[in-house]
């Protein structure tokens, strides 16, 4: 797909206005070089001819007219799309299925959303004066075959070879481009890296050697394409510049030679020549820049297509009344299967078939090793992998399908051990703000941070205590069954008392049921149950 398809495509503006008001602003430009030219063959400068002054201050205004237009409406127009693409692509994130997103990256959603989008952005204006460009040129070349239609299909000729040896080179810069915008993806990955992996970076110097020493050859590998793509850029601008050279000598030397009659013509045609420069070098400036906007809106669409091959329109729709699974009294999986792949170069991992009965109520612990499937089977358990590919899930009997999948999700509040911790408190309504004073208070973490206007003034803590601020808004949820992915791994003893002596007793005097992925054994006495995983499957 290519800009202007991608224009066309989106915009529910009137193309055909705007390439109207180009075109007059193109063929103003042309009557501007017209009356400069009639005006100098006139050949008198001592006298004042009024009719050519108003008829260069009328093509004038109307040229600065239909450039602002163009120029205002133009960016309104790709801003407004630029809109609904993120707004719309934000949207399809929401509704696709996590593990493809998962499989897409962070770094590659984050390139696409954001630099690829902003470069299109910031493009917005070079792209509509080049557009106008274009036609302005269409215009001089009419107005040179008026005055001499031979020199003009010389001329055209001429810049015809010009333009296809410009593109044969500019192949080459967009191969390279494309080389770019990859190692681009992989040097933000390997940023991100040294950023999150700080820490661990800090403890281990061969480990912060290492990552550095890849760190710097993905620098450098990113750097010699730069440098090669603005090398081959360089020369292909330099070209265009020279080419512009050799039309002119063409029309000083080459041209009254071929065609006689041209002889007193040369003024006028070198005039309209050296009015179609700035036109000229606009435009073919904006060769190797559009190549980069094809490729940034086909970088666009191919991260919607990923989407969409995971898309569910039903994700975000609001339950119909009320939950019907809310009042559940027990979960049955029933050969549940499940299989991904980390990445293209990995072997599958797998969990299952795995067969569990979950009563309202329990307390179930999950332990196993690292890898081991804990977290795997959760978010299958919760269907935020709700594609499996084998088995079922029923609640009191009733299968879990298309039909029902939304509500029996709603039946959790998760806390995994990546969670996030969102800016506002979404999806909590009339909140009672002394409850949540008195929960900071209880977590310890009130003199770190407050309540105020639905947020948490601070969230830059530690580890432990952002988990502690996840606990409090998971409690706020109140939602039949917790989950909690390790929650207590980075609290101190006495929240580790807390969190298996006081609270999970609570949450089951209140009819809670509780899943919590565990390594205290010392506390495994307060489950009702504790399910080892190994290799995907219960030992």
């Amino acid at each position: 797909m290519t800009l202007l398809h991608f224009l066309k495509k989106e915009s529910d503006k009137p193309l055909l206005k705007l390439g109207l008001y180009t075109a007059v602003s193109g063929l103003s430009s042309t009557g501007v070089l017209a009356v400069i030219n009639m005006a100098a063959r006139s050949g008198d400068s001592q006298k004042l001819d009024i009719s050519q002054l108003v008829m260069f201050a009328a093509v004038v205004g109307i040229f600065i007219t239909t450039q602002k237009f163009i120029l205002s409406e133009g960016v309104i127009l790709i801003e407004d799309v630029l809109f609904r693409i993120r707004l719309r692509l934000s949207d399809k994130i929401r509704r696709t299925d996590l593990l493809n997103v998962e499989k897409i990256g962070n770094a590659k959603i984050y390139n696409r959303l954001t630099q690829e989008l902003v470069f299109i952005s910031q493009m917005s204006v070079y792209l509509i004066t080049a557009l106008q460009s274009g036609i302005m040129l269409i215009f001089i070349f009419g107005y040179i075959a008026y005055l001499n239609l031979v020199a003009a299909i010389i001329l055209l000729v001429i810049l015809l070879i010009g333009v296809m040896l410009f593109n044969k080179n500019n192949k080459k810069v967009y191969a390279k481009l494309d080389e770019t915008n990859k190692a681009e993806i992989e040097y933000f990955n390997s940023l991100t890296d040294i950023l999150e992996g700080l820490k661990e970076i800090k403890l281990n110097r061969k480990k912060s050697g290492e990552l550095f020493e890849n760190h710097s050859n993905i620098s450098a590998a990113l750097q010699k394409l730069k440098v090669t793509t603005g090398y081959l850029f360089s020369t292909n601008m330099v070209f265009s510049q020279a080419f512009i050279y050799i039309v002119l000598g063409a029309i000083v030397f080459v041209l009254p030679q071929m065609n006689p009659g041209f002889s007193d013509k040369i003024i006028s045609t070198t005039t309209a020549m050296l009015f179609a420069i700035g036109p000229l070098s606009s435009l073919v400036s904006m060769i190797p820049q559009y190549e980069q906007l094809n490729l940034s809106v086909r970088n666009i669409n191919s991260l919607e297509e990923e989407l969409d091959q995971h898309l569910n329109q039903d994700e975000v729709q609001p339950t119909e009344g009320k939950n019907r699974f809310l009042h559940f009294k027990k979960i049955d999986l029933k050969g549940l299967y499940f299989q991904f792949k980390n990445g293209e170069n990995t072997d599958p991992f797998s969990i299952g078939p795995l067969d569990l009965t979950i009563q309202r109520g329990e307390t179930i612990f999950l332990v196993g090793g690292n890898g081991s499937g804990k977290t795997t089977l959760l978010k299958a358990l919760t269907l935020l992998y709700n594609k499996l590919q084998a088995g079922h899930i029923y609640v009191d009997g009733k299968l879990v399908d298309n039909t029902n999948y939304l509500e029996y999700r709603e039946l959790y509040s998760a806390i995994f051990y990546d969670f996030h911790l969102f800016g506002k408190l979404y999806g909590l309504e009339k909140i009672d703000p002394e409850k949540v004073n008195d929960l900071l208070k209880l977590m310890q973490i009130n003199h770190k941070t407050e309540f105020k206007e639905n947020r948490f003034t601070r969230q830059n803590l530690s580890t432990g205590q952002r988990k502690r601020l996840a606990l409090i808004v998971s409690l706020l949820e109140d939602k039949p069954i917790f989950i909690f992915d390790e929650w207590a791994a980075d609290q101190d003893p006495q929240f580790k008392d807390y969190f298996y002596d006081v609270l999970l007793k609570k949450l089951k005097a209140e009819g809670k049921t509780v899943i919590a992925v565990s390594h205290d054994d010392r506390y495994f006495k307060v489950a009702d149950r504790v399910i080892k995983m190994d290799y995907g499957n219960f030992v």
